[in-house]
């Protein structure tokens, strides 16, 4: 399925089916089965095209705390624990998750918003770090290279305060076996930013990654994937309770990257930052989240939780933020979507978490 093309059928049931679903009971899902469909939002995909490469992103932050480090050692080991990254603090507390009824964050009266993000409800995350920037082809570069990595231990990358959250021998199925596989992987689209060589597209987000391979890329550089609770407490600024991760202003191109926008380089909008400093939470390209994707968590058991995401099952794993492709609909903090986990889109990347010392 290409790019923006296989998220259609989720915005078109969209209406109807959409969305609660998603996070998690803290350490363990509660009782109840979780929708099938994957559901976004509200809005349509575009059908943007590929745009110039520009300068890379600026060295200066704007975030709480920011550092460039290595991985750690929550990958096991691996050739690229100690790959540095650009990441900032996300500072833990209570929050209210989802959307309101008529509060900062409530629907925009022009805009049509899914049920999913309700009911609105308090959710604890613990302190966190999350990539500035979404991954780029040059930072994925040096795992293309390696490519294929030892297999990951079970458990790896797993989100310390949640049992059943790490690495799966089952996720392994959905790898590429060969770095010419990757290759083939990689270029599901025309609007694909990866090319073998290195090319004008280095500070652009890598796309056209399954779910499997964000993760076993975060896991490899000592990260994990967010858990929806943690990537929306970035985004709608935790207790600010933003309506997008600038604030409440209408998206404009300065702000993100929406239809008809074309994909470009990562921080290229820093009038979209959010409140700890992140860059591209909304627009760009949709990222991967932790989670499996439950339509009807919200109002069926998951208010009120702790560290916590849906990891026991599901068709679907959570996406959020938009994309260049799709419209402004989908840039809103808590819209939330949901895609097969083997997909490759045009339309999807990623960003990594790591856990604090704290």
């Amino acid at each position: 399925m290409s790019g923006a093309r296989s998220l259609l059928a989720s915005w078109t049931a969209l209406a109807v089916v959409v969305g609660a679903g998603h996070l998690p009971a803290c350490t363990s899902d509660p009782a109840g089965d979780p929708d099938d469909g994957a559901a976004l939002s509200g809005g349509a995909p575009g059908t943007g095209a590929v745009g110039d490469a520009g300068a890379p992103p600026a060295a200066s932050s704007g975030g709480k705390a920011a550092h460039e480090s290595g991985g750690g050692d929550g990958a096991g080991g691996t050739p690229l624990d100690d790959e540095p990254s650009e990441r900032l603090e996300v500072e833990g507390g209570l929050y209210p998750m989802g959307r309101s009824d008529a509060g900062l964050d409530a629907c925009p009266d022009e805009q049509s918003c899914a049920p999913g993000e309700t009911p609105e409800h308090d959710v604890s995350v613990s302190t966190f770090w999350l990539d500035r920037y979404e991954v780029t082809v040059e930072r994925f570069r040096a795992f293309y290279e390696l490519y294929p990595l030892p297999e990951l231990a079970e458990g790896a990358g797993a989100h310390p305060r949640i049992l059943g959250s790490g690495w799966q021998s089952a996720f392994a199925a959905d790898l590429p076996a060969s770095q010419q596989a990757l290759a083939l992987h990689l270029s599901c689209a025309d609007d694909a930013s990866f090319t073998a060589e290195v090319g004008p597209h280095e500070t652009w987000p890598i796309n056209c990654v399954s779910w499997p391979l964000a993760f076993a890329f975060c896991a490899a550089v000592g990260g994990r994937l967010p858990t929806e609770a943690e990537w929306e407490r970035a985004a709608a600024g935790g207790d600010d309770n933003r309506l997008y991760p600038w604030g409440q202003d209408d998206p404009d191109a300065s702000r993100a990257s929406f239809f008809p926008s074309a994909l470009g380089p990562v921080g290229a909008r820093e009038a979209g930052r959010g409140r700890y400093g992140h860059d591209d939470l909304a627009g760009s390209v949709w990222e991967w989240t932790l989670d499996w994707l439950d339509t009807n968590w919200y109002a069926a058991g998951g208010a009120t939780c702790s560290d916590c995401a849906r990891v026991s099952s599901g068709t679907h794993r959570a996406i959020r933020g938009g994309a260049y492709s799709f419209e402004a609909v989908t840039l809103r903090a808590a819209v939330r979507s949901g895609d097969d986990p083997s997909s490759v889109e045009a339309s999807v990347g990623f960003r990594c978490a790591y856990d604090s010392d704290e």
